[in-house]
This record gives C-alpha cells, sequence and structure tokens, in this order.
C-alpha cells in the first residue's frame, strides 16, 4: 500500500466522525498539502508531473478532507480550523 493509499484509507475512516465545514476553499491550505506531499519527490525526475498530479487530487477533495490530510501530514491530532492563519 503506498503511503497516498494509506493517507486516503485514514481520510475515508474519519469521515464519519466529522461535522460538515462551510463550503470554502481553503486555497492556503490546500497549497501546503500539495507542498508536503510533494516533499518526498524533489529529486524524482518527474517532480513537476508529480507536483501537478497532486494539486488536481488535492483541488478535487472535500474540505474536510483536506483539513484531516493536513493534520495528518502536519502529526497533529486534529485539523486546524479553517479561519486559523497558520
Amino acid at each position: 500500500m503506498s503511503s497516498l493509499e494509506a493517507l486516503e484509507t485514514l481520510v475515508v475512516g474519519h469521515q464519519r466522525d466529522m461535522i460538515q465545514l462551510p463550503n470554502q476553499e481553503l486555497k492556503p491550505e490546500r497549497h501546503e498539502l500539495v507542498k508536503l506531499m510533494c516533499a518526498p519527490f524533489r529529486q524524482h525526475p518527474d517532480y513537476q508531473k508529480t507536483k501537478i498530479d497532486f494539486h488536481q487530487f488535492v483541488n478535487r477533495m472535500e474540505n474536510r478532507n483536506v483539513l484531516n490530510c493536513l493534520a495528518a501530514m502536519r502529526g497533529s491530532q486534529s485539523p486546524a480550523p479553517c479561519w486559523s492563519s497558520q
């Protein structure tokens, strides 16, 4: 199982426990998530394509999944509130 599949499994497992957030774009959070997800591939020859693929993947995610994944990538217990200035 790849790390991306493991992350998707983690998010899907926690969806039942999450409240529905207001429909917001979360642009800074999405950008940070793409940056964190791409970091291990920085030296890969197809880095730009990988970055584009992660960007498209993250943009298709629901807001709550973005926050959950970002929290997991940061190593925190709970997602940062969408109004946070982090």
